[in-house]
């Protein structure tokens, strides 16, 4: 999810950055963290940033702490691996200043399905400790899909019982239709059999 203010939360950068390698699995292919860790021929050289450099580079570390812990956040409760975008800054090296996190919104092959997706959902967007509009959106229509499936689990639990009962009902009229018939034999075979010819 995009977010937009900047903040003061911290983040271990090694840790997220293993989620953004291009092979998205190591460490070291990640050709930010190769620039970020470097060696004597790093491009950065503070020493020869002015004042306000300096205080822009200190404003994308934070922006760039910020936006992955938001992402992660998202991650952490469902959502697919996020895609981040980057900004040169004045040290010559690449900041994370923006990110996405796919979550999918989609309706499942039934109620059941889609009420236990809508709550995943529900929890990735609004992970985040400061959700954006774009979290509260999609936890929004989650909210919704998740209700409309409900009354279609309701309904078809209701239709369900009503059958049940309908057939209880049809069983026992059975049931009694056969128990009448059983009773009818049997009176006539009181009255026409040996009973009366014993007496008789």
């Amino acid at each position: 999810m995009e977010i937009s203010s900047l903040s003061n939360t911290y983040y271990n950068l090694k840790d997220y950055n293993r989620q953004s390698c291009s092979c998205g699995s190591c460490y070291k292919c990640n050709p930010l963290m190769k620039s970020r860790e470097g060696n004597g021929n790093s491009l950065e050289k503070k020493d020869h940033l002015s004042e306000s450099d300096k205080k822009m580079v200190e404003k994308l570390k934070a922006r760039e702490k910020e936006v992955v812990t938001h992402e992660q956040a998202h991650v952490a409760a469902g959502a697919s691996s996020p895609s981040y975008t980057y900004t040169m800054g004045p040290d010559n090296r690449r900041y994370i200043t923006g990110g996405h996190a796919q979550i999918d919104v989609g309706e499942e092959s039934t109620p059941e399905k889609t009420i236990s997706k809508m709550r995943t959902v529900i929890r990735a967007a609004l992970a985040p400790s400061k959700p954006s509009s774009t979290d509260r959106n999609v936890a929004a229509k989650a909210q919704r899909l998740l209700e409309k499936a409900q009354q279609e689990l309701n309904k078809e639990k209701s239709e369900k019982k009503e059958n049940t009962q309908e057939d209880l009902k049809i069983s026992e009229k059975s049931i009694d239709g056969l128990s009448g018939h059983n009773r009818s034999q049997s009176m006539d075979s009181f009255y026409k059999g040996n009973f009366f010819d014993r007496v008789g």
